[in-house]
């Protein structure tokens, strides 16, 4: 099944729960040291208390840009559509990149740590 046959909202939302992801994998390196949870259970609540933070800075980066686009964009240009779709997108990707930002540098910390 090819990517581009699957519907861009649904690919949305699909890398909206993958961010939900890596962000509880790497809480769970740094909180406690090991890569895997004890259980299924702890697993999926972990997983959706991440999905609800990465949904709830969604809404937050939502407001702020619309509360600020007048302060910080000239009004003489038209101003970008940023809709909620391409929301979801650009703060995703910022949040997982950030997400694996810092489980590069945890594990470079980790490493110096040991030599």
């Amino acid at each position: 099944m090819k990517l581009e046959k699957i519907p861009h909202r649904i690919r949305r939302h699909a890398l909206l729960i993958f961010t939900a992801l890596v962000a509880a994998f790497v809480r769970e390196f740094l909180q406690y040291h090991h890569y895997f949870w004890d259980s299924i259970g702890q697993f999926l609540i972990s997983w959706i208390i991440h999905y609800l933070a990465v949904v709830l800075i969604l809404v937050m980066s939502g407001v702020a840009i619309k509360k600020s686009e007048k302060y910080f964009l000239d009004d003489e240009k038209p101003k970008p559509n940023i809709d909620a779709e391409n929301l979801i997108f650009y703060v995703s990707i910022i949040l997982l990149v950030i997400s694996l930002f810092i489980f590069f540098v945890a594990h470079v910390h980790v490493i110096q740590n040991d030599m």
